[in-house]
């Protein structure tokens, strides 16, 4: 198989994981803004503040909103071998019990 194809299809398979990773991001963000704007939405509409009466309400919707900002990275580590490798790295100089237990550091993903 020539090289060209190898890294058409190595490309390929960066775009598309890259891609489901960008979906994902954005259907997380859209789920946990989505009850903060359906009460913006609905005070705008009727005048009234009666979705944040509701405690729970409020106290879900902000932890939503908030959640968004932990999901990220999660996905990246999850999808991106370049971010997993500079994670490690950082984990690998911060804790030592990681140290003992990881890779080699000279291998550098670059995809």
């Amino acid at each position: 198989m020539p090289i060209s194809n190898i890294t058409n299809k190595i490309s390929d398979t960066a775009r598309k994981r890259a891609i489901i990773m960008l979906l994902l991001v954005t259907l997380l963000y859209f789920i946990a803004f989505s009850p903060a704007q359906i009460n913006f939405i609905y005070t705008q509409v009727y005048g009234l503040h009666h979705l944040f009466e509701n405690r729970l309400f409020f106290i879900i919707s902000i932890l939503l909103v908030l959640s968004t900002t932990a999901f990220n990275p999660i996905l990246f580590y999850i999808f991106s071998k370049f971010f997993r490798h500079k994670f490690n790295t950082i984990l690998r100089r911060l804790c030592p019990i990681y140290r003992i237990h990881s890779r080699r550091q000279n291998d550098f993903p670059m995809i």
